[in-house]
């Protein structure tokens, strides 16, 4: 139950401020955490770093997929009795995962919006956080977990 509700909060929390920076609300330059990371509204319609940005569509249906095996993997976590880290690191990915997805139904592209002090041509989003913190989490707990 609790790793539906970080998936929840992780979703709920991204779209806010994507709404958020779209609107205006949260002004581009903004900065937090000691001035290292900067609010900078772009998009991206690719993979990471903007790959496959011509072709939309493609990673609009890999991505989708993608989703799809994670969900049943997080689904296959419940009919195990030591899964509870792996389970929770799921959650984190399938939360960020669905924020991004809803960004490429929703506009063909997703809402990046923050940048780290000194890396100006990566930008990210919560949903991206999520996704590479629940797959660490995940995979620490396949690792320490003593079910097969």
């Amino acid at each position: 139950m609790f790793s539906l509700i970080a998936g929840a909060g992780v979703f709920a929390a991204d779209r806010i401020i994507k709404d958020k920076v779209e609107k205006g609300e949260i002004a581009d330059g903004r900065k937090f955490i000691k001035n290292a990371v900067e609010i900078r509204k772009s998009y991206n319609s690719g993979f990471a770093m903007n790959k496959a940005d011509d072709k939309p569509r493609l990673v609009l249906v890999i991505t989708a997929a993608v989703f799809g095996m994670a969900f049943m993997l997080y689904l296959k976590t419940f009919t195990k009795k030591h899964k509870k880290i792996k389970r929770f690191g799921l959650g984190l990915v399938l939360g960020g995962a669905l924020s991004n997805l809803f960004d490429r139904f929703k506009n063909d592209k997703v809402t990046d919006y923050a940048i780290l002090k000194g890396h100006d041509k990566v930008a990210f989003n919560i949903g991206d956080i999520a996704v590479c913190l629940g797959a660490a989490i995940a995979a620490f707990g396949e690792i320490i977990s003593d079910e097969d």
